[in-house]
């Protein structure tokens, strides 16, 4: 019985050392957010409400390691905000993804892939779709990245935002 615990305390001792000491480090810690470069483009720079937006999104990993990319259409890759930080789309999306798994792709080290996704110009407000104000917004990557975190939540990665501006219809 000793002899178990000394091979289990050892594990957690050296764990909790490595973060105690600055995070943590090593070639077999991965950081998506720091090797995958995400680019985020629309369509058009102007359209109206209730009009449908194309969202292309490119992922290149400068990274090490291969990293899963989810590309399944029942989990959002992109997030549509006002120039304040609040959140309008995309709307709702209706999937089963119960016993089904996800859709995914790897990305090898100095690999890039591409997403297209559309969006219906519509205010997700209460999971029913509303009319846009008329005004800038904010078409930003929000790429779900495989493993999930304890919490279930997918990593996600994002980068620079592309403006669009929602005028009257």
């Amino acid at each position: 019985m000793i002899g178990w615990m000394r091979h289990v305390h050892r594990p957690l001792l050296l764990v909790a050392g490595t973060v105690a000491c600055g995070g943590l480090t090593g070639p077999d810690v991965v950081w998506p957010e720091r090797d995958l470069r995400v680019t985020t483009a629309v369509s058009r720079a102007t359209l109206r409400q209730w009009d449908t937006l194309t969202v292309t999104l490119a992922v290149h990993n400068a990274g090490r390691v291969a990293y899963d990319i989810v590309t399944d259409r029942c989990v959002d890759a992109f997030v549509v905000t006002t120039t304040d930080g609040s959140v309008v789309g995309p709307g709702p999306i209706i999937c089963s993804l119960i016993g089904t798994p996800l859709d995914r792709i790897s990305v090898a080290p100095g690999a890039s892939i591409v997403l297209r996704r559309t969006w219906l110009a519509t205010g997700a407000q209460g999971g029913h779709a509303a009319s846009l104000a008329s005004r800038e917004y904010l078409v930003r990557a929000h790429v779900p990245v495989l493993p999930r975190r304890r919490s279930g939540e997918f990593l996600r990665v994002t980068g620079e935002p592309s403006a669009v501006l929602v005028l009257p219809r």
